[in-house]
């Protein structure tokens, strides 16, 4: 019934005591924002301005050859999902997620800002992958420890507001 009259009343009466979040929870968030932000950035304006991206910065003219490029930069990021999930699962599995989850943002934060830079195309391919398997742990787990962090007060609500956001 609490749910309840919490949805419908809305949060006025929701408090969350700030003490409980430590150093590292904060630090841990942070990561998460800034991944959240990242992605978004990745999936509006690379895939949106591939086709203006990729002449520019490798200086392929060709509609035929920019497609196919732009369809294999996106297997490659597809497989290092397929790799990351796999590798930071197992990682999550033996060294705790939170401490996977940090490396594993920090790994797609540095490979997708890397990438704007970068006008060689073997290594932009090899960036794309490095943020494909870096991404591949964040939506999975990083709902499921702000949730931890929230505590049972809002479990219910922070989930949603993440996936508004994405």
């Amino acid at each position: 019934m609490s749910k309840l009259k919490y949805a419908i009343n809305g949060p006025q009466n929701f408090s969350y005591d700030m003490q409980s979040l430590s150093r590292q929870h904060l630090i841990t968030i942070a990561l998460l924002c800034l991944g959240y932000f990242l992605d978004f950035y990745d999936l509006t304006i690379f895939s949106s301005s591939y086709s203006q991206l990729i002449p520019e910065q490798f200086g392929i003219k060709d509609v035929s050859q920019i497609q196919l490029l732009y369809l294999k930069v996106s297997n490659f990021f597809t497989l290092g999902i397929l790799c990351g999930s796999v590798l930071f699962g197992v990682m999550g599995d033996k060294f705790g997620r939170t401490s996977v989850i940090r490396y594993s943002i920090l790994l797609y934060s540095i490979s997708i800002i890397l990438s704007v830079f970068v006008h060689n195309l073997p290594i932009f391919i090899l960036l794309r992958f490095l943020s494909g398997a870096g991404l591949a742990i964040e939506f999975a787990t990083s709902s499921i420890i702000i949730t931890e962090f929230a505590g049972s007060k809002a479990s219910s609500i922070i989930p949603t507001c993440t996936a508004c956001t994405t």
